[in-house]
């Protein structure tokens, strides 16, 4: 009996013996596999959000992050390193540096969105030590991200499942809040609030920065000859145009500047309001129409999500 309870003892020592050794062991997980969105729109894309879905994730050394667009006609990047201005030019981001394997140094995908020589995805091995990094997008000043990598003996806040759940919750909430700026953009163009409450105002999307409007507002209006119409972008981090007539080859680079007269327009020639947008200092576009009919006109950035609109003009 005696020999037993040694022969126990000795065992049960070795035992706590093994496991407090493997206890402080650095973890030896293999590597996973995480997953960022970029953007999100609704079904009719009328509303975007403008952000990563998650923005802020947790990994190990050595694991794989695939960033994939959730709206292909919009392009986004995914860029480390860059300055921490509100604007940056986005063509500084159109192609990629710094490769596929994350150091720490700066890094950039690229354009990726339908049509772009670079895909709709990118996936990143993250190879930085421990610590916080940030990341951003390159087209869009306020979408924003953080990276934290955990030392390898520590485990992760969150698996790849949870953070899912978590960006669909923050894309409702997006989506959600775009609906609002567009009843907004609506209202203030009928009220004329930004011509001081007269004139005929339409107004251009809408956004904050995160949810996003891709449409006109009215999107069908009716003015009298001689009437001067008034377009307003009120989103003041997403470009436009108010382009009437064939676009010109190389749109949409060639719609950056205005052509055509916009003080007597009979529809006869084409006709660009040029890009509206903060950084370029304009932000309205005044039509006088001269002739009956009817104009369509269209963003020449954002027509392929819906973004177009008609004008009848009546004696």
């Amino acid at each position: 009996m005696r020999k037993q309870l040694v022969l126990l003892s000795v065992v049960a020592l070795a035992m706590l013996s093994i496991a407090t050794s493997a206890s402080a062991q650095p973890a030896t997980n293999s590597p996973s596999t995480w997953h960022v969105q970029l953007g999100v729109a609704s079904e009719d894309m009328a509303r975007m959000g403008m952000a990563f879905y998650p923005s802020d994730l947790a990994v190990h050394s050595g694991d794989v992050i695939v960033f994939t667009s959730g709206v292909p006609l919009e392009p986004h990047t995914v860029t480390f390193g860059a300055p921490n201005d509100l604007y940056l030019n986005p063509f500084d981001y159109f192609a990629p540096y710094g490769g596929t394997t994350f150091v720490g140094e700066p890094l950039n995908s690229g354009w990726l969105g339908d049509g772009l020589p670079f895909g709709t995805s990118f996936t990143l091995t993250i190879a930085a030590a421990p610590g916080t990094y940030s990341f951003r997008c390159g087209l869009h000043p306020l979408m924003r991200g953080t990276i934290a990598v955990v030392p390898a003996d520590q485990p992760l806040p969150s698996t790849d499942a949870q953070n899912q759940r978590r960006a669909l919750a923050q894309e409702t909430v997006d989506l959600a809040r775009a609906r609002v700026l567009a009843t907004q953009s609506a209202v203030a163009a009928k009220l004329a609030s930004d011509i001081g409450g007269t004139g005929i105002e339409v107004a251009i999307g809408g956004g904050d920065g995160t949810s996003t409007v891709m449409r006109f507002a009215p999107d069908s209006l009716a003015v009298h000859v001689g009437d001067k119409v008034t377009f307003v972008n009120r989103d003041a981090y997403t470009p436009h145009t108010v382009t009437f007539g064939e676009e010109p080859p190389g749109a949409p680079n060639s719609l950056i500047a205005p052509y055509g007269d916009p003080t007597n327009f009979d529809g006869t020639t084409p006709l660009n309001s040029g890009f509206l947008w903060v950084p370029f200092g304009v932000t309205m576009f005044q039509v006088t129409f001269t002739a009956p009919g009817t104009y369509n006109y269209i963003c020449g950035l954002h027509d392929v999500m819906g973004m177009t609109a008609s004008i009848t003009v009546v004696a």
